[in-house]
């Protein structure tokens, strides 16, 4: 066919030229229909939608009447607008609407696959987390995710850490009130309050627990080699649970 002609036709189909293309409306395929109706019922009442604000019909082309997914909508001189097809907006000649057609094209086909990627992703992950759901009931935990899992355990550990930190802290009492007169007194105390407001002191290290002995000796008996000290130094082994091996 001629350009002449094939021109001719176009603008006995969709008016004068000077032809823009504005955007690409695809309709729902057939197999989102049997596998989500519901979506199928809403894409098709949007594109009918935005139709009827164009002044449009989708689903063929105006110019050679070929049934259409992908409706590539375009304006004419009049900015009357009218619905072809790729192929047929190629064989216009115009290089800048054939650009921007092939270009929506790609976009769309784009959009397609990183759908269809997304797709196989989330299927994947389904099927994994599935897995893990068979695997942990064997193991005797439930029907439950590896996530779901760590959680549960993290809960498990934060509460036994609660409860050690609680009786610690309980256990704690006769020293954590002889350090907090000294508090201040450096940085040493300082970090001793924290560590015995949350363990029990045999946690401590040896030498930790020697120089705690040594300040609640001075603090509740006096000079160090005194028999108050002395006394005081004894007591505090004895709540401590702990003996110097030397």
């Amino acid at each position: 066919m001629s350009e002449k002609k094939l021109r001719h036709n176009w603008e006995k189909a969709v008016g004068r030229p000077g032809y823009r293309f504005k955007f690409c409306q695809s309709l729902p395929s057939k197999g989102l229909a049997e596998a989500n109706p519901t979506a199928y019922q809403n894409g098709m009442r949007e594109a009918a939608q935005v139709a009827k604000s164009l002044g449009i019909a989708f689903g063929s082309c105006y110019v050679c009447g070929m049934g259409l997914m992908h409706n590539m909508v375009c304006q004419n001189a009049d900015g009357k607008h009218f619905v072809v097809g790729s192929e047929c907006a190629k064989h216009l000649g115009d290089t800048r609407l054939t650009t921007d057609v092939e270009e929506a094209k790609r976009n769309r086909e784009k959009a397609a696959r990183r759908k269809r990627d997304a797709a196989r992703r989330e299927k994947a992950r389904l099927e994994w987390m599935e897995t893990q759901r068979e695997e942990n009931a064997k193991a005797g935990f439930g029907r439950i995710t590896n996530g779901e899992r760590m959680l549960i355990e993290n809960r498990r550990r934060e509460e036994e850490a609660k409860k050690k930190a609680k009786a610690a802290r309980k256990a704690n009492e006769w020293l954590i009130e002889v350090l907090w007169r000294k508090n201040g007194c450096g940085g040493f105390v300082e970090s001793m309050l924290r560590e015995l407001d949350r363990r029990p002191i045999r946690d401590l290290s040896p030498r930790q627990i020697e120089v705690l002995g040594d300040i609640y000796a001075k603090a509740t008996g006096g000079r160090r080699g005194s028999k108050a000290y002395n006394a005081a130094r004894d007591e505090f082994d004895a709540k401590a649970d702990w003996q110097d091996d030397d």
